[in-house]
This record gives C-alpha cells, structure tokens and sequence, in this order.
C-alpha cells in the first residue's frame, strides 16, 4: 500500500516517545529596469501616497493619532521584520498595539511538547466592547495567562527601554565582532527549530549592562536611528498609550462600507433573513477556504479584511466567533462578516484575496446557479450539514458535510484559486518550520486534473461515496494506528480512476482553464526555502526535481490538513500524524503525474524521484525509506475490477524515445498559448560550467547568472536558502534578483531523515528577478563592475577546509566580498539601507502589484563567517 507500514509507524511512535524531537511548524518579478523610485517604504500612487508602514490604510488611515502616525510605523520598519509572526522571539509581536499590548512569555510555542498547549493568539485574549477593543480589560485578560508587559514609564523596569538603550551604548565598531559571536549562538545550525532565551519580567531590573548587550534590539543589527530611538524611549515614559477609542473607530471604518455590506448580504441574505441552505453552505465553504486571506476589495484601496464567524448580522459591531478550529459547532446562528486589519502586513503570513462585483458574479454562477465548465448542475440543498464532531465520525470531513455541494463546483473553485490555497499550507497562521517542509520536495510543478476528468469530483452517488465514506480525520488517533481507511481510500480513488479512464490519464485530462479563457492557476511553481516556501505562477526557476498532479479529493485533504486543522501549539503526536498525512498526500500527487508516462518506465521515474537511503540496523524493519507501491501499477483484480485481470492503468500521452519529465512538461507547454515563464532566461541553460561572461549591462549579468543555474556543485551546496542580489549599473539604475538554493535528498519519506538523506552533489540554484520569499538569508550589492568576478568566484567555489593554490572555499569567498561591502552581514552599517531600498522596490507600482507588498522577515538573517549552514555536506 501507499505511505507508511505499520512497522515503521510504531517506529516513529517509539522514537518520538524516546527523544520529543519534533517541533513542526508548517511553516515579485518585475520590469528588467526599475521605473521611479520611492522612498522608506513610500510612493506617490495618484491616490496619496503609499506607506508600506501604516496601520489600517496604507495611503492614510483616516485621521490623527500618536501611536497610529509615529509609534507603529517605527515598529513596523524596524522591529516587525523579527516580531511579526506566531514564531516571534517570546511570543512579542509588534505589528500592532494589541500585540505590544500582549508582551511576552517565557513559553516556546515552538518547543517540542508531548501535549498540546493553550492557544494564544491575539483574538484568544481580545476584549471587545461595542466593537471597539477594551485595551485595558485585553491586558488583563494576557496578564493572567502569563504574559508580562515589555513596556513601563520607569525606565529600570522597562524591558523595551533598556534593550533599545543598550543598543545604542555597546554597539560600537569596536565590539562589533564580539558581540556578533555572542548574539549569533542562536542560529548556528539553522536545520533545527529555533528556540529563544526570553528575559522574564522579574529579570529586567536584575541583568547587567553586560548580559542585556548580547541581547541588544533589533537582535545583531544596527541600532535605531537617533531620531526614532528618542521617539520610542519618549512615548514609553509616558505610559506608551494606544490609539484613542476615536481612532480605533476611524481606523475600522471601511473605506466603502457599502461594497462590504454588499458582499455580506451576498454570504448571509439580505438582513439576515430567513435561512437559505444553499447560500448557507456556500457562505461556509467559501470561508473555511478563506478565512487565512487577506482580503482586498476593489473599491477600498489601501486597505485589507479577514473573513470571521460573527453571532451578529450586517449594520451590528462583530461579534466574532473564536473557537481554536474554524470549523467547530458555533452553538449560534453564524453571520459571515469582514473586520478591517489594522495590524501592518507581513510577507510570511500575506495572501492577498481580491473580491469585486466580478468575483461575486462568478461565485453566484458556480455556487447558486451551477454553472461550471461542463455546463449546468441543477442541485438542491435541503438540510444544514451542521457540526457534528465526534472522533471516528467523519469529524472535521469537508467530503461528508459539503457533500450537497456537487464535487465538480467545490473542485473548479479550488483551481481557479489554487496558488492562494497552496500558499495558505506554507502562510497564514503558521510561519517556519523545516520538519515540517521537508515533506516536500524543494522545487516542483503543480497541475490539476480539470473536475469533468476527476471521479473524485463527479458527483453521482456510486462515485462520491467512495471519498465520503472513510474516515480522512488527521486528529484522530487512530488515523494514524489503523491506516487501513487511509489505503483504502487510495484503492477506491485509482478504481474510480480505472473506470473513468480505461485507457489511461491524457494531456486533455488536465485543467487549462474555463473555455477559451487559460487560467494561470493551472501551473504552479513551489519554491522550498528549508523552514517556508514559495509558490508562484507558471514554469519558473528552471526544470524541478518532480511535479504533482492533483485530484479534487487530493487537493482538499492537503488543504484541510495543513491550513484548516492544523494547530501550531497542538502537541507532537498530532503534528506527526500532520507530517505523516502530509507525506502520503504528496505521494499521491506525485504518482498521478507519474502515471501520465508509461506504465513501463514509472518505477524507474519514481527511483530517480525517490532513490531511497541506506539504513542502518536500527532502521533494517522500515526498509530504505522509499514510497510504497504505485497504485496505476497495481493488476486490476487486486482492485476489484471486473474482467480486467492482470491489466494496469495505461498512459494516453506518447513520447518519442524515453520518457523524462522534461518531455512531459513540453508536451504540457505545447498545449497553451503562454506559459508563465516556461522560457525563462535566467534558468534554461542545459550546458553545465559555462564560463561567466564579462558583464556589462543587466542582460550581461542575466546570461552570466544562466551559467550558474545550469550546473550542479559546491556553490549550490553552500548558498544560503535565499540570496537577493541588487545589481547597480553606476547610472543610477538598479535591479533585483533572488537565487534559490534547491536542496536534494533520496528520500523525503521520514520525518527524522532529512540529514541522513541529503544528496549534496546533486543541489543547484534558481535565479529569479525581483525579490521571492518572505526570508532573505544574504544580501548581495553587486556593482555590474564587479559581476562578472564574483559569479565567477561563486562558480568555481570549492567545498574544502583548505582550499589549495588559486582556490577559494566558502569562507575565504565571503570574506573577500565582506571587505569591499559586496556581501552584507548583519552587523553591517549598509544592512538597513538595504532592506529599506528591499521594501522601496516592494512599494514601487511600476515594479509589482502594490496590495502584494509587505514587510520582509530578517530573522533567518544568520549568514557570517564561521556559520557551517549544511554540516552534513561536508566541510567547508
């Protein structure tokens, strides 16, 4: 069967009991020159101008406000880049008052726990009066679960003050490289979680001058601007007060409170009246699969909506609904609504929804009208599916309590929005986390099986009930014990399969698009990065390692176990039975793809995909850590199938020669007018070690960086995760790239093996203009002057302790470039310069979509000499 045996699963349980290793967390391109500049973040738009800093609107929240005008945006520019996300240091998080307001604790959410701890998001402790937070009563509410304040007029018992302070007092130039040893201990092997040393309140007046130094904010880096510092120390003296109850009210205001009401009315019915199940169940499909979003409406620029529960209708203040899953019995009748965001927007957790009268339109077509691709699907839905959730009993089942919904309708509008959902698994609430992501593959393509092709999508009664009718629970204890539901799942979907296709899966089975209209959510690129990952339209960074190839049914488990019932402070058995899910749903996808080639040369394919790793005795019950089975491979009487015997599911595609998977995304391409970046300049070289040539122009620089990502070698071995580089021609022109390192492995098929399957020889790069990912680990200022030197020297780099006459190895590399400020540490003065011109770039419409934009993570900034980041590569 496909995914883990049984004896390999008491071997995880075993290991997992005996070490509580696992701490899981599953966790832009632009113009070849860059149009006008913009300046810290701020540009001229026509509409006002544009802050990537501002709370509520980013072209003016409305009104005027201490903390909202001058406090936040100095938070926002310098410190949210580490305190922006669940997985901030101590649980501080400052992209908003409510999280200043909350402060820190000791407790590593991200620790490895046997048990699952107290959820403690912002809205878990979140005192509402009339729908305007009670400040007051919200700390309150965090003091008594353990949280300690980080701020105080007294500046002895102020943490914020005195760590700022100490900033500016020790780090001088002479102690710069003393302090980076210290302050660094923290990411010296950054393929384990992190964890934080958190200075309690009882400590603060205690610590010297000397402990607080190594503690010095922002953590490594240069020390606020004089100006800000005197900003911040000042408005802490004075009891550091939130915004006004008149500017919460004037920054929650919509811009257009009509096209909100209207988008609600369209969820709820018009005043809430009397229930119509059908609109019911849309509304609450549409918001387990939204409600991680960012979302944009058309007519209020500047500004962003999460979708909530709430017990009160339209034209009434929210009264959100806060269970710990979103799916959980609300015990009230449920409104749908849209509350203003007036945090500031990070990367790492932003996934930008657009809604307008189009959007509607579409969803009152495919949802209330049926109208999809294949035409009209007349249905009724006649009872609420309600919440019922008893272990073993369907619980949490999007196929049991949507199933009034035809699977064709749910499966179109998860592809037409497939690059938001994808990008929720690695997103929303949950930030990093490289156990977690080690689960996939560190680049591949996605394509979709189009829903009239999908037995797993057509809704008649002898087919659906195949998806229905197991138990696909993640959290259920025994989904892990008895994986008999799981595989038996699997032999119903490739029966199904069978019969729907008896000759075999074509090009012709893979969505496109609705009618003549291509949908560039039909091809995805993802992007690992170690502990997060990136998705992005099209065929970009070059030939990958594999592809998925995605049914409905696949499609939505993979959903629902990453983003809608995965909880990050869940305990470390829930989150294995998350990455053991995980692991099997990828297999599937990979296989489905696989299975458009001959059925002859599959098990060679899935070989080079999955070699598999020597064991030792330990390991010698589990095998060699390679998928199990392939399911089209499988002779049709063990599945059932009537008069078929011996057979296997054949493959409609033809190829001439062998088959590659190159071959296969060719034939793909051949099929749309325009792929995405499938002739992609930067990543098409199949020459290995050309020599880089001179360079004298951007164009010079992008063949030049074609040379390195047609080779495999010591320099993909050693690049940080993810590199930007700004190359500046001296003319005033600048423009940005991001090479990613590709790691590869034998297997990605156990949890605790990502070391002991790496295949270093085997890594090699992307390149892409613009900045891609939310964590930039090195930062590259390359005058086209020197370019063609340094790509060179990057080329040629040598994985050796010492490196020989005429050799470079990594830290020699690094520190030549260091001197002369190409390569920029963090302790650099060029560091903040640089990560504002970053979010300058971000901001510029003439570059990219400017609701796209947010700040950037810094806290994987950990590259200086010294840092071994992949010992087990070998030395440097």
């Amino acid at each position: 069967m496909t995914g883990m045996s049984a004896p390999r699963t008491l071997l995880l349980l075993l290991l997992l009991s005996l070490f509580s290793t696992l701490a899981l967390t599953v966790s832009g391109c632009g113009s070849d020159l860059d149009g006008p500049s913009c300046a810290s973040g701020k540009c001229d738009t026509g509409q006002g101008e544009f802050d990537l800093y501002q709370p509520g609107n980013r072209f003016g929240w409305g009104g005027e406000d201490e903390y909202l005008d001058e406090i936040q945006p100095i938070l926002a520019k310098r410190c949210v880049a580490c305190h922006g996300c669940t997985d901030s240091p101590c649980q501080l998080k400052l992209s908003s008052y409510e999280g200043l307001l909350r402060g820190s604790n000791t407790n590593n959410l991200f620790a490895p726990t046997v048990f699952a701890q107290d959820p403690s998001r912002l809205k878990d402790g979140r005192v509402v009066d009339d729908g305007i937070v009670d400040f007051a009563a919200t700390e309150e509410e965090w003091r008594d679960s353990g949280y300690y304040p980080i701020v105080d007029p007294d500046p002895n018992n102020s943490l914020m003050t005195k760590l700022l302070t100490i900033s500016r007092e020790f780090r001088t130039q002479e102690r710069d490289s003393e302090l980076l040893t210290a302050t660094h201990d923290l990411y010296t092997n950054t393929l384990e979680e992190r964890t934080f040393e958190c200075v309690g309140a009882q400590e603060v007046s205690q610590l010297s001058n000397a402990d607080l130094a190594t503690r010095a904010m922002p953590f490594g880096l240069e020390p606020l601007e004089p100006g800000d510092f005197e900003t911040i120390v000042d408005w802490i003296s004075r009891g550091a007060p939130g915004p006004s109850d008149g500017a919460q009210e004037v920054l929650l205001a919509p811009q257009n409170a009509q096209e909100i009401e209207e988008w609600e009315e369209f969820l709820n019915g018009r005043n809430g009246a009397e229930l119509d199940l059908k609109r019911y169940l849309m509304a609450r499909y549409l918001y387990e699969h939204m409600f991680f979003a960012h979302i944009r409406f058309e007519k209020s620029p500047g500004e962003f909506y999460e979708m909530v529960r709430s017990r009160t209708p339209t034209g009434k203040p929210i009264d959100e609904i806060v269970e710990e899953f979103i799916m959980d019995d609300p015990d009230d009748r449920v409104f749908y609504r849209f509350r203003k965001i007036t945090a500031v927007m990070v990367r790492k957790t932003h996934t930008v929804w657009d809604l307008n009268a189009s959007v509607m339109a579409h969803n009152d077509d495919l949802f209330l009208k049926g109208i999809t691709e294949d035409g009209v699907l007349n249905y009724e839905v006649t009872e609420d599916p309600g919440y019922t959730h008893k272990l073993g009993d369907g619980a949490r089942n999007p196929f049991r309590y949507f199933s009034q919904i035809p699977g064709r309708i749910r499966s179109q509008f998860m592809i037409e929005n497939s690059k938001k959902l994808i990008e929720s698994l690695v997103k929303a609430d949950v930030c990093t986390g490289s156990t977690a992501t080690y689960a996939i593959r560190d680049h591949f393509w996605v394509w979709f099986l189009k829903p009239s092709s999908d037995p797993s999508a057509i809704s008649t009664d002898e087919v659906s009930e195949a998806f229905i009718g197991w138990n696909l629970n993640p959290f259920a204890l025994h989904s892990i014990l008895e994986t008999h539901d799981e595989a038996a799942y699997q032999e119903d979907l490739e029966k199904q399969m069978r019969l729907l296709h008896p000759d075999g899966l074509g090009l012709d089975d893979i969505w496109l698009g609705s009618g003549a209209n291509e949908d560039p959510n039909s091809w995805l690129t993802v992007l690992r990065h170690e502990k997060s990952a990136t998705v992005e339209w099209g065929a970009v960074g070059g030939q990958p390692e594999t592809g998925w190839l995605l049914s409905y049914t696949n499609f939505e488990r993979l959903y629902y176990n990453l983003t809608v019932n995965f909880l990050y402070w869940q305990g470390a058995l829930d989150q294995l039975e998350t990455w053991t899910y995980f692991s099997n749903i990828r297999t599937e996808g990979e296989d489905l793809m696989l299975s458009l080639m001959p059925a002859e040369q599959r098990e060679e394919v899935r070989n080079e995909w999955t070699a598999g790793f020597d064991t030792s005795a330990l390991f010698d019950a589990i095998g060699s850590f390679k998928e199990g089975r392939i399911l089209s491979l499988v002779p049709a009487d063990d599945l059932d199938i009537d008069g078929q015997g011996e057979t296997v599911r054949d493959s409609q595609v033809s190829f001439d020669g062998f088959p590659s998977f190159t071959k296969l995304a060719k034939k793909m391409d051949a099929r749309r007018s325009f792929t995405p970046g499938y002739d992609d300049i930067l990543n098409r070289s199949s020459v290995p070690g050309r020599e880089i040539p001179e360079i004298a122009s951007f164009t010079d620089f992008e063949l030049g960086m074609d040379m390195l990502t047609g080779m495999t070698g010591d320099h993909a071995r050693n690049l940080p995760n993810a590199t930007v580089f700004r190359v500046s021609d001296g003319q005033g022109n600048r423009q940005f790239y991001t090479v990613i390192s590709n790691r590869t492995y034998s297997s990605n098929d156990f949890a605790f093996g990502s070391s002991r399957a790496r295949t270093c020889d085997d890594d090699y790069l992307s390149a892409h203009r613009g900045i891609v990912g939310s964590y930039p680990e090195l930062f590259v200022d390359l005058p086209l002057s020197k370019a063609s030197e340094f790509l060179k020297d990057v080329q040629n780099v040598k994985n050796v302790s010492v490196p020989g006459p005429g050799e470079l190895n990594w830290l020699a590399l690094a520190n030549k470039y260091i001197v002369d400020g190409v390569v920029i540490t963090r302790y650099s003065k060029d560091f903040w310069p640089f990560v504002d011109d970053m979010h300058d770039y971000l901001s510029d419409p003439s570059v990219s979509e400017q609701s796209e934009a947010a700040i950037l993570d810094l806290s994987e900034y950990a590259w200086f000499a010294g840092n071994n980041r992949f010992e087990d590569c070998g030395p440097l």
